[in-house]
């Protein structure tokens, strides 16, 4: 936490190296949050919609236009779509709440997935009422079928 300013305006982003993030997520992420005013409105946002490998094939994947393309020629068997937040690299949190939940006792972020889903739970849980999510129907590229996805898990299919 040393290494993030103890501001209002500082966002924490989660991921896991092996993912990849759409190129166009820290825009509009970066978009979305200014236009949410401070902490006393918003602690946390979330972009819901994360694609997901379904295949080994897809999970070899390395470049977000593949994961387009798999998504844009009805590839569902190999990969996956989800409007929900359930994964942590779908939020951003204000560096205040990350702070509050590290000041609880919570154990130091580790390899496993056990803090990130104690984190999850604890901002959808405990921050709800001041989480604020992209809307999906936002994340369609213009009216489209396919959605514009904000991360691509490749390692397993969300819990």
């Amino acid at each position: 936490m040393e290494f993030a300013p103890k501001a209002d305006t500082t966002w924490v982003c989660f991921s896991d190296g092996r993912d990849l993030w759409h190129p166009c997520r820290t825009a509009l992420l970066r978009n979305f949050l200014r236009q949410l005013g401070g902490p006393e409105r918003c602690l946390a946002a979330g972009a819901p919609v994360m694609a997901y490998a379904l295949s080994d094939a897809a999970s070899t994947i390395t470049d977000p236009v593949e994961v387009n393309k798999a998504l844009q020629h009805g590839r569902s068997r190999e990969v996956g779509v989800t409007y929900e937040l359930q994964d942590l690299a779908q939020c951003c949190l204000r560096r205040l709440l990350l702070a509050s939940f590290l000041d609880r006792g919570a154990e130091k972020p580790r390899e496993d997935d056990r803090f990130s889903a104690q984190l999850l739970q604890f901002v959808v849980r405990d921050g709800a009422e001041r989480l604020l999510q992209v809307s999906p129907e936002q994340l369609r590229e213009g009216g489209k079928s396919v959605p514009l996805w904000m991360y691509f898990r490749r390692g397993r299919e969300p819990s």
